[in-house]
């Protein structure tokens, strides 16, 4: 479901204090003082979908917990993403950020 994906996402950016930091590290790093390397690098690792449970099973319990998500909402996800797995139909990707900055 869309809206609970949306919903479960939106309180879990809402937890942690800089989300966006990987986009921002160029210019920290340049208001910090640091002179940056121009090779900026972003890669995304992807995994099978099972790493997928693990990661909506963690970001799940406290959307819960905090009434982002309702517990039937959560469950059924689990379920889905579970059934998902079990035909190959998921993978998981997250997407990282590399910048080298120098004193």
């Amino acid at each position: 479901d869309p809206d609970v994906v949306r919903r479960m996402h939106e309180h879990r950016l809402s937890t942690v204090p800089n989300p966006y930091s990987g986009r921002r590290l160029v210019g920290q790093l340049t208001r910090a003082g640091f002179q940056v390397d121009p090779d900026v690098a972003a890669t995304a690792v992807v995994a099978p979908g099972g790493a997928m449970l693990v990661l909506v099973r963690k970001t799940a319990e406290p959307a819960v917990a905090e009434g982002a998500i309702t517990a039937a909402e959560g469950d059924q996800l689990i379920a889905d993403l579970t059934a998902a797995v079990a035909t190959g139909e998921v993978f998981t990707a997250v997407t990282m950020f590399g910048v080298v900055g120098r004193r």
